[in-house]
């Protein structure tokens, strides 16, 4: 057979195909509703891979298993945001890690499809954290870092409400505990290695003071006008 001596500048097509040795296609470049896309195939007949383009010019990279099943997606969404995507046999989206301009993300999700835990880092330095929910998608607890460098840890109710915080904030340790409706009834603090514990009533105000200062226990009850009614030691 003579090599060949001319090569053709430009071959045009609507499809190409390539096929093994028994004839089966195992590779496809073509136009589906005007879209380009490219198709890899195992020996099975199985889509394997599959590269597209859609209409609005978003690329996407899809990976599937033995059966044909969805397994990873790769694309660019939203405003050329990249997201990757990676699902169970059956389907079901287990993991998600995203970027946009507001946050980097990532989601693992149980086997319902539901979201359990969510990292998050914010580009502005911020926030940056982890969240932890239940089986029905409510943040219950988040432990987050500051701009500043700051820890926190917050515990939520099953309505969502924040109940019970834990921060150390100018490197001074506190406790936060919140009833139902949201209000704070209770702080536990140490300033200037000094403790201290704060009782508050429905309305928020400052109601019960429990402390030491200079190894000395002290006790303030006050009214719901803030005035003092007992205290001890006495004055």
């Amino acid at each position: 057979m003579k090599p060949w001596t001319k090569v053709a500048d430009v071959v045009r097509a609507q499809r190409f195909e390539l096929v093994d040795a028994a004839g089966k296609a195992r590779a496809s470049l073509a136009l589906e509703e005007d879209n380009p896309m490219l198709v890899l195939q195992d020996a099975a007949g199985n889509v394997r891979a599959m590269l597209t383009l859609m209409a609005d010019g978003s690329p996407g990279l899809s990976l599937h298993d033995a059966a044909g099943k969805l397994r990873v997606g790769l694309s660019l969404v939203e405003e050329d945001n990249p997201m990757l995507v990676l699902r169970d046999a059956a389907g079901k989206i287990r993991a998600t890690l995203g970027v946009c301009e507001d946050e980097t993300a990532l989601r693992l999700h149980d086997a319902a499809g539901k979201a359990q835990i969510h990292l998050m880092a914010f580009p502005d330095g911020t926030d940056s954290g982890v969240a932890l929910h239940d089986a029905a998608g409510k943040a219950r607890a988040m432990l987050r870092l500051t701009a500043d460098g700051s820890p926190a840890l917050s515990l939520h109710d099953a309505a969502g409400k924040t109940r019970v915080i834990l921060r150390l904030s100018e490197d001074k340790p506190g406790l936060s505990l919140s009833d139902a409706a949201g209000k704070i009834r209770a702080i536990l603090g140490l300033s200037e290695d000094k403790p201290g514990l704060s009782l508050f009533d429905v309305t928020g105000k400052i109601r019960v003071i429990l402390g030491v200062s200079e190894n000395e226990p002290v006790l303030v009850l006050l009214d719901a006008a803030g005035n003092v009614i007992w205290e001890a030691p006495q004055p």
